[in-house]
């Protein structure tokens, strides 16, 4: 085959020529060219340029459609994942109004009431002076007492606007609450806090043990304790512990709670909070909801089911759950299981990466699944195989498992938006 002939070819191969126009080309060369057998090649070739043209021209159209299915997942998957922060910031809007309204109607009758008080001990103060009485010793002890009790009323208005304005001091104190469960398989537990963190951790004792560690600001101390009375509610029996952090409070008043479990017994957690992380220790676990606004979730225990969830913030799971949830809205997914069993993880972040570690078992495949707009894709396994490797103009999309013919998998699908993805051994 003479170089002409390769060259008219290879630009039909480019799509830089038609199949009607090649032919011509190469009926040209053939009569200047009476030695080369075009007559036996060019039927051949051509009809192999015309296959090979129309394959890739569907593999294009495929490639194409994949990766419009993969942007329409994607853009559900954003929408999903906005709508929710959007659910959120909305209740949070809601319950922000809700906290200034308590606060403005809570201050202003105490305010009216406090002003009433002290009217009440001026009038007192100035009707015991007004006491026609020619004892000087009665007269100054008259006079001590009106200044003891307008210092002490005055000192009262000041708290109570010291607190109304943000004035005064800051306090802080701990509360302390045991229990003991028994007479269940699964204890339940639910803590919804505001403003606050939360935390769970182990403990040896039978008992289990609540601390609640308040601040706010106020204009004494003990005005700070009694308007910190109703910052929480707490329920518990046998079987059960629920606590309430009241929505009324501002930013300037936090609660934060610490709980110790009896390790020997296993919970199914419910723990959300606002403004605060989440935090949960080495824990028998049977099923665990954690979420959280402006704030990280971080759980180190294994459970039957998981779902953890963030906005503003990162996911990190040191541990195993058969069926795991994790979303994040502006915040990263790191997962490390040194020892996984047969199960799902699905991950979604939007604005961040997802790093997941595990330890492979000889006996356990594993399917993954990663796929991102912006960033990234890679795997690291043992004995991969390469299912699917799309690199496309806007994202990319793997997809590999394990060789052999185990009967028990892990599938795990991981999606960004906008942050690479890896999956890689311990």
């Amino acid at each position: 085959m003479s170089e002409e002939t390769k060259m008219v070819l290879q630009m039909l191969s480019d799509g830089k020529i038609s199949a009607d126009q090649a032919a011509n080309l190469l009926q040209a060369l053939s009569a200047a060219s009476p030695k080369i057998e075009a007559q036996m090649i060019m039927p051949n070739n051509l009809d192999d340029l015309r296959e090979k043209t129309r394959r890739a021209r569907q593999q294009a159209k495929d490639a194409s459609r994949a990766a419009r299915e993969e942007m329409h997942e994607v853009k559900q998957a954003t929408r999903e994942a906005m709508r929710e922060a959007k659910e959120r910031l909305k209740e949070e809007k809601e319950a922000l109004r809700e906290r200034l309204r308590g606060i403005r109607e809570s201050h202003q009758e105490e305010l009216e009431t406090r002003v009433e008080q002290l009217e009440g001990e001026l009038e007192n103060s100035l009707a015991v002076l007004e006491k026609d009485d020619n004892d000087d010793e009665d007269e100054q002890a008259f006079q001590h007492t009106v200044i003891r009790k307008s210092s002490y009323a005055l000192g009262k208005l000041g708290s109570v606007l010291g607190g109304l304005w943000g004035l005064g001091h800051t306090y802080s104190w701990e509360d302390t609450k045991k229990g003991q469960f028994k007479g269940a398989d699964v204890y339940k537990i639910a803590i919804h806090g505001v403003n606050g963190r939360i935390t769970v951790e182990p403990t040896d004792s039978e008992e289990w043990e609540l601390a609640a560690t308040k601040s706010l600001t106020a204009g004494s101390e003990a005005e700070a304790k009694r308007l910190a009375e109703d910052m929480y509610s707490l329920e518990e029996n046998t079987r059960s512990l629920v606590v309430h952090a009241k929505k009324v409070f501002g930013q300037s008043r936090t609660v934060h709670f610490h709980l110790r479990l009896p390790a020997g017994l296993k919970y199914d957690l419910e723990l959300r909070s606002t403004n605060g992380s989440v935090q949960v220790g080495s824990i028998n676990v049977s099923a665990l909801r954690a979420a959280t606004t402006n704030g990280k979730v971080v759980v180190e225990s294994d459970a039957r089911e998981m779902e953890l969830t963030s906005i503003n913030g990162r996911v990190e799971l040191r541990g195993y759950a058969a069926k795991l949830h994790c979303r994040t809205v502006n915040g990263r997914i790191a997962v490390d299981c040194s020892a996984p069993q047969p199960g799902v993880m699905d991950l979604t972040t939007v604005n961040g990466g997802i790093m997941v570690r595990i330890t492979q078992a000889p006996a356990l495949g594993v399917r993954f699944i990663g796929s991102t707009v912006s960033g990234g894709v890679s795997s690291e396994l043992k004995d991969q195989q390469v299912l699917t490797d799309e690199r496309r103009a806007v994202g990319r999309k793997l997809s590999v498992q394990t060789r052999g013919e185990q009967k028990q998998w892990l599938s795990i699908t991981a999606r960004s938006v906008h942050g690479p993805i890896n999956l890689s051994q311990l």
